[in-house]
Parts: C-alpha cells; structure tokens; sequence
C-alpha cells in the first residue's frame, strides 16, 4: 500500500524515465527540441519571447501570394498561371497527403529557377530541409510519370503538318519529307567518385548527354539522357530506344541533323549538312538544311534559359538524379510551349564544333546494314539549285 503521495510521484517519474530509455525516437534532436519548445509556451505563454520559426508566415508571404501575383509567379517560378495549373493536372494524383500540391509544386520550380542548395529553399520558404528534399524529389518523380502523354511521337496524320512547318522554317519547298530534329546538348554535372574521367567531355567539363528530337515548333518529341560527356553523339544515338526500336521517323520521312551524326537512309533516316561544302550548290544546300535543323538548338536554348541558374552551372545532385531532373525540364519545357508560354531563348552553349573539334566517327559507330543517303541528299541539293522558272529552249535538251 503506498504511504503518501510522494511515492506516487517517485513511481510515476521511474516509469516515465523508463519509457523514455526504451524509445529512441524521444531521443532524436528535433523532437526533443520541438517537446521543450512546447512545453516552455504551455508554461509561459505571456513572457515566451523565444524566435519563433518563420514556418508559416514565410510560407504564406512567399509561395501563396506568387499564385496571386502573376508576374512574380514568373519571375521566381518561370511559369505562368496557366502553366502552373497544367503542371498541377501532371502531378495531381488521387490519393494525396502531406503538404497541398500547389505547395510542393511551387517548392519545386522555386528549386529549379534559384537553381540552390535545399537549405536556400528551406530557408527562403520556412520548410524544413528534409520536407523540402522529400518534395523535390516526391514532385520529379510524379513529373517523371507523365512522361508517356507530354513526350509522345506524333500521330501518322500529324506528320505532313510537321514536314510543312520544317519546309517553311528552311524557306524551301524541297525538305518536305523532314519528321525532325535530333541533337544533343550537355549538362553539368558533378562527377561520381569513380571513373571521373569518362564524365569529361570534349569542352573539358563534366557532363551528361540529352539526346532529343523536336517538331518544328520546339516540341520535344523524343528524350534520352545520361551517357557520360565523353560518349560521341552518334555512340548515344546508336545506344537510345529511338534508334534500336526505329519507331519513328515512318518510312520516306527523316530527320535533320548536324555533322556528328551519319547521313544514312537506313536503319535510321537521318539527313546532315556537308561538313566541307566543294560547291555552291553544297553550300545552299547546307543553309536551308541549317534553317530547319536550328529549331532543336533553339529549343535546347529556351529550355536553359527558362530554368538557367540549374543549367548554367554544375547540377549539386548525383548523377543518377542528374537525367531525371533534365528529362523533367523537357517534360515542362513541352507544356510551356503547348500552353503558349513563351521564353526569350539564348544560343546554346553546344551548337555545331568546328569538324576538327568533333570526334571522329568510328566506322564501328555504324550498324551493320547501314544505307548512306548520299543519293537523296545530293538530289534534294540539286533540287534547291535548280532554277525555278525553265526557259521554253531549254526543254529540248535529254538532261531535263
């Protein structure tokens, strides 16, 4: 039987002692901090003149009010409104718990615009750091899922449309039979701890590769990102599903591309410049050929520029998130373009190397059973050339 109350009080401390001992979680730093924190404004709710955290009204003043403030919306988010609720549609999902969507989804184009470290966000939005870190990457995993519906070959009835925009960008009626633009792009990155060395690439920096392909209006239409800098574009082409499935483009189309590739009619259409033009006729070729190619580095451009404080200098991720995160700007790069939200591009950084600059191409790089489309582009150089009005004494000569 116990004697008094003291110990009753002597029994009850032992026993919260003992639970204490045998749960660690009570033992962690953060918790314990946030019991101590609340038990000082149970005791002293007057003359509690403690800092307290800037989690909520940080929160409020910062990321709510960019959805009211358009212009601050793009200015720190790079989106607009319509984007943003676009975008919101992409990562929305049924069963959601946590924090709103719109919050995570502003905490990840703020990531991606400043371009910080997860502490700056923290810091700037009243997030806890490890919250911030489960967001970003909770957000580009759902960006990454939707993948399927935003980078999509196009439909058989969309490419003659597509083969028109090609013609009017290369101001000729003569590249009809264009599905395309394919090129490749660096992004900086941090090297893993081991072979480093396979991560350098020919500008002397670590990198990965993006390889895309776009319609004519900017589009991404194909992405495959993540060989090392190293890799020679033909070596990434040769290694992406596009060019192992051969999908697309349908047979009689190609694509467009700059003198790393192999001009080739087969196992994948793809039609490049002269890297050495011998004649005037090479040489108008290589301009309408460039007018049209242009429209994959010009969308590279925009992409960068949109999100350029993670493009224009090294990614502080690993590189296994490095390809995700740059798949997930093409992703929104794409309802950008479809959402007519437009962004001042800047030259990319990658556009054409000097042949003497740009890795030889192994003949080994080339498939067996690989067609050149040496024919077809000398005609189509021949097309460009040829006079569009024939004098009437012309015509009875063979040659025409």
């Amino acid at each position: 039987m116990i004697a008094n109350d003291d110990a009753v009080i002597n029994l009850i401390a032992a026993i919260q002692f003992f639970v204490v001992l045998n749960n660690q979680k009570l033992l962690q730093i953060q918790q314990r901090r946030a019991f101590i924190l609340q038990v000082l404004n149970v005791l002293t709710p007057a003359e509690n003149n403690l800092p307290r955290e800037p989690y909520c009204r940080l929160r409020v003043h910062l990321l709510l009010d960019l959805l009211r403030e358009p212009l601050q919306l793009k200015k720190h988010c790079r989106v607009t409104q319509a984007t943003f609720l676009k975008l919101l549609t992409v990562i929305s999902t049924e069963s959601h718990h946590g924090w709103d969507e719109d919050i995570q989804l502003l905490c990840f184009l703020f990531w991606l615009a400043c371009g910080s470290a997860y502490r700056v966000v923290s810091a700037a939005t009243g997030i806890p750091r490890s919250s911030i870190c489960d967001i970003v990457h909770k957000v580009l995993k759902r960006v990454l899922n939707g993948i399927k519906t935003i980078i999509k070959l196009p439909q058989q009835d969309d490419i003659p449309v597509i083969s028109r925009g090609f013609c009017r960008l290369a101001n000729t009626d003569y590249i009809s039979m264009a599905a395309g633009s394919i090129d490749g792009t660096h992004i900086k990155i941090m090297p893993p701890d081991s072979r480093r060395e396979d991560y350098i690439n020919h500008k002397l920096f670590y990198s990965i590769n993006l390889q895309a392909v776009c319609d004519h209006r900017g589009v991404f239409l194909d992405v495959f990102a993540g060989y090392p800098g190293s890799v020679h574009d033909s070596r990434v082409l040769k290694c992406s599903p596009l060019y192992r499935q051969r999908d697309y483009p349908p047979e009689g189309y190609y694509l467009l591309g700059d003198t790393a590739y192999p001009c080739q009619s087969r196992p994948l259409a793809i039609l490049t410049p002269y890297k050495a033009p011998a004649s005037p006729i090479q040489g108008r070729y290589n301009y309408h050929c460039s007018r049209a190619r242009t429209v994959i580095e010009r969308a590279f451009g925009r992409m960068k520029t949109r999100w350029r404080s993670i493009f224009t200098k090294t990614l502080e991720i690993s590189p296994v998130l490095a390809p995700k995160v740059a798949v997930a700007c093409a992703i929104m790069h794409n309802v950008c373009v479809l959402s007519c939200d437009e962004w001042a591009e800047e030259a990319d950084d990658d556009e054409d190397d000097p042949p003497n600059e740009q890795p030889a191409m192994e003949p080994d790089d080339l498939e067996r059973g690989h067609v050149s489309a040496e024919p077809l582009r000398r005609h189509i150089a021949a097309q460009i050339s040829a006079p569009l009005d024939i004098v009437q004494e012309l015509h009875e000569h063979d040659y025409l």
